[in-house]
């Protein structure tokens, strides 16, 4: 299973901190869709696959484990993820995804994807893993 990992600089003052989320030069990917998510502690999204959609992920605040399943091979990862360094995470098309907030508080994450959610044109496929 290819999962590529990109940790990003963190830069820190007494004010907090700030990241570049997204530079074309570290991140060589066609930009359709940005997309915030918010989920309380012990929820679970995900658990689908896309058959097109290339999507990476930033979490911004909090702790989340990503269970991951290759859908050519049945070959299963989890990852676990935290506030920093601050990481994209790429998950390719036919990877099954189910993504748990493991925070005591709620976790903020930005999806980033090669193409917009279609209602009509669906590309999200159910498949439980977690």
């Amino acid at each position: 299973m290819e999962i590529k990992t990109i940790e990003l600089k963190t830069q820190l003052d007494p004010r907090g901190w700030s990241v570049d989320i997204f530079k074309r030069s570290v991140l060589p990917l066609d930009v359709k869709y940005i997309y915030l998510i918010i989920s309380k502690p012990g929820t679970v999204r995900g658990n689908h696959y896309h058959e097109r959609k290339n999507e990476w992920f930033c979490l911004i605040k909090g702790r989340v484990k990503f269970t991951l399943l290759d859908n050519k091979t049945g070959e299963k990862k989890v990852l676990e993820l935290g506030d920093n360094p601050v990481t994209l995470l790429n998950i390719p098309p036919l990877i099954t995804h189910a993504i748990e907030n493991i925070s005591s508080e709620d976790i903020y994450m930005l999806e980033i994807a090669n193409q917009e959610f279609d209602p009509s044109n669906p590309d999200t496929i159910k498949k439980q893993i977690v």
